[in-house]
């Protein structure tokens, strides 16, 4: 009984020591538990949303190898991360970005451009490579000029380029005025002027179609014109040949145009030309600049 007597009075022991701890272990499970709750929380220094404001965009011309800039032609950027689309953005204008409780987050943007020159068709433009960058979401806003390039040659064919700078591949109709010239460009050396008056027209050089997607093959058009003009395609053994795409609008200043080919890729023409048209009766010789037409597709 006495060897009981022990045993039970050793183990009260113990236990009294327990009791006295217990305040003690409790305050350090108070601490961990704040430790560890902060490390589970961004932290303050970082932001929820960046604004990124972008006044204008740039695309180096790699024919020219100038930058240009020009709001009338980069109109908008498509921005998404991974699978997440975050939105269309217009240019001028400011990109919403979320952080998510994360340091930095990738940024992937796409240039956005009016599909034939309407304004409530903006579209992703397949032949300037996107851009893909990463962003510290320690800065709340700042200020940004992306610059766009276009894609390499393994993924767009070119299939008509005007080169104005070596040589001239446009062709005005009998009797009318049209030469390459250096007073009057939007980029490098040289561009095309025009003259003449209503329905004359200059085209460009005949260039082949075989293989061009249905579905993004664009001709490119940086111009200035003082009259209304006309942008047909002639469709070679086509039983309609003459296809009217668009009529552009008079411009003061340089602007530039993506026109939506691919409607007639799905005809099967192996061979087209594109002429440019005066529609306007006027008592005069009307003017038209032309610089960097291109005909693109995607491989």
């Amino acid at each position: 009984m006495q060897w009981r007597r022990r045993s039970i009075s050793h183990h009260s022991g113990v236990a009294g020591q327990l009791k006295r701890s217990v305040p003690w272990l409790a305050s350090w499970g108070v601490i961990i538990a704040v430790f560890m709750s902060l490390l589970s929380c961004k932290p303050t220094y970082l932001a929820d949303f960046i604004t990124i404001s972008v006044d204008t965009a740039y695309v180096y011309d790699t024919d020219s190898q100038y930058y240009l800039s020009n709001t009338s032609f980069i109109t908008s950027l498509f921005a998404s991360s991974g699978s997440e689309n975050w939105g269309v953005f217009p240019v001028p204008g400011k990109m919403i970005i979320p952080c998510k409780e994360a340091d930095s987050v990738r940024l992937f943007v796409r240039a956005g451009v009016r599909r034939n020159g309407q304004s409530g068709d903006q579209i992703p433009y397949f032949a300037y490579e996107p851009i893909d960058t990463k962003i510290i979401c320690s800065t709340y806003s700042f200020q940004w000029t992306p610059v766009f390039r276009y894609v390499d040659t393994t993924k767009i064919r070119m299939l008509f380029r005007e080169g104005f700078e070596l040589t001239q591949r446009m062709y005005p109709m009998a009797g009318t005025i049209g030469y390459r010239q250096q007073e009057e460009v939007r980029s490098g050396n040289w561009a095309y002027l025009f003259r003449a008056t209503k329905g004359q027209l200059v085209r460009t050089d005949t260039f082949h179609v075989e293989g061009a997607s249905t579905t993004e093959t664009f001709i490119e058009i940086d111009y200035k014109s003082d009259a209304n003009f006309l942008i047909q395609a002639y469709l070679y053994g086509s039983h309609f040949p003459y296809r009217d795409i668009m009529v552009v609008f008079a411009t003061e200043k340089w602007k530039k145009l993506y026109v939506d080919l691919s409607p007639l890729m799905a005809e099967g023409a192996k061979r087209m030309h594109v002429s440019f048209i005066f529609t306007e009766d006027s008592s005069g010789l009307r003017t038209l600049y032309l610089d960097n037409v291109k005909v693109l597709t995607r491989r």
